[in-house]
């Protein structure tokens, strides 16, 4: 059932995120196409334009979240957003408070990928069709798929915390402006404040990628991303990918809860010791 609910979240938040990165794609093409212009081999390859390139990459984005989102062939969208996103940070870098992000969005990818998803899924349908047998199925999580998603969303935070770090005087200056940390400013320097929110970015990257109490490290991770939402508004274009983060750090908290069988065994083991010890 946790591996169900960590399936369906992450659907819902890396494909709703994928349409939305889309239509943000083909309602500003300008900006895309200098971007697009990057990718020359499409262009040697298939003829196509920058623009073309750009537009067809809004599309290829919203196809790949609308298949997500209703749960069709799951692991093979999977597997596309995967190389999707390696691409670009193979173009763009890492280095960067938004691009940085795409850690996040390649682990639940390969959560997906490992897993696959039926649950409220088209997917569920093609279940029994033996030649789709690898796309369909709804196989429990295993370790090696909960420390991609592990990873995923701690580098995040690692790159996040460090950079926070080299660039705590910039950070410091919009800490110094925010109405809402006028309180935490009458105790606390700009400067201090920025250097304990990379330390926990830190701090929080590391118990994510090493894969330690995960329940209370995606719920505090769920937390930070929801206030940063909150505060910056979704329309800020370095927000555009926290929503496909919150589904990955509310995936990790779910998978960290104890399965009822694990429950059952814990209470079978001390009642026999109660047993044993009458």
């Amino acid at each position: 059932m946790r591996e169900g609910v960590a399936a369906l979240l992450l659907r819902l938040g890396l494909g709703g995120t994928l349409v939305w990165l889309g239509l943000d794609v083909l309602l500003n093409v300008s900006p895309v196409t200098r971007i697009a212009s990057r990718f020359g081999v499409l262009t040697g390859m298939f003829g196509m334009t920058a623009p073309q390139i750009a537009e067809s990459l809004g599309w290829l984005h919203i196809v790949l979240g609308i298949g997500l989102i209703l749960g069709i062939f799951v692991r093979l969208v999977a597997v596309l957003v995967v190389l999707l996103t390696l691409l670009a940070i193979a173009r763009m870098g890492v280095f960067d408070l938004a691009k940085s992000k795409d850690f996040g969005i390649i682990g639940g990818a390969l959560w997906l990928m490992l897993t696959g998803s039926t649950l409220f899924s088209i997917d569920s349908f093609l279940a029994n069709v033996r030649t789709l047998v690898w796309l369909a199925p709804d196989l429990p999580a295993g370790r090696l798929a909960n420390m991609f998603l592990g990873i995923g969303l701690g580098a995040v935070f690692l790159l996040n915390g460090a950079l926070t770090f080299f660039q705590i005087g910039t950070l410091a200056g919009m800490l110094q402006n925010d109405p809402l940390l006028a309180l935490l400013r009458q105790q606390f320097t700009p400067m201090l404040i920025a250097q304990v929110l990379g330390g926990v970015q830190i701090v929080l990257g590391l118990l994510l990628v090493l894969g330690w109490i995960r329940v209370v490290a995606g719920t505090l991770a769920a937390l930070l991303i929801a206030v940063f939402m909150a505060r910056l508004g979704m329309l800020d274009s370095m927000l555009l990918k926290d929503p496909a983060l919150l589904s990955v750090a509310l995936a990790i908290a779910t998978l960290g809860l104890p399965s009822s069988t694990g429950r059952h065994n814990i209470g079978r083991s001390m009642r026999s010791r109660r047993a044993s010890s009458r």
